[in-house]
């Protein structure tokens, strides 16, 4: 946003509660806000994906991921996705 841009395009990455929490999110972040990211979260927290993930049962993804992705500012750093080989890549940017 440092550049403000006229136009600011975001593709949802798919139709899931965390992915409506994000959007919203992000659209009150752009506009100056402070949302209230407790409310937001509460849909994903009641939805049986979260519990999914909750269980430990999900491949490749351990339970205390979760709780460390959905912290606002927990990180210093951004992860942008470049493309390497056909493959993503993702590595932390400061």
């Amino acid at each position: 946003m440092l550049r403000n841009p006229e136009t600011l395009t975001i593709v949802a990455s798919a139709d899931h509660p965390e992915d409506h929490a994000c959007a919203r999110y992000i659209d009150a972040v752009i506009r100056g806000g402070h949302p209230d990211l407790h409310r937001l979260l509460q849909p994903l927290r009641e939805s049986e994906r979260y519990q999914r993930a909750l269980s430990g049962t999900w491949p490749g993804f351990p339970t205390k991921d979760l709780e460390l992705a959905l912290v606002a500012d927990r990180f210093a750093f951004a992860m942008p996705v470049t493309r390497e080989s056909g493959y993503l890549r993702l590595t932390a940017s400061s």
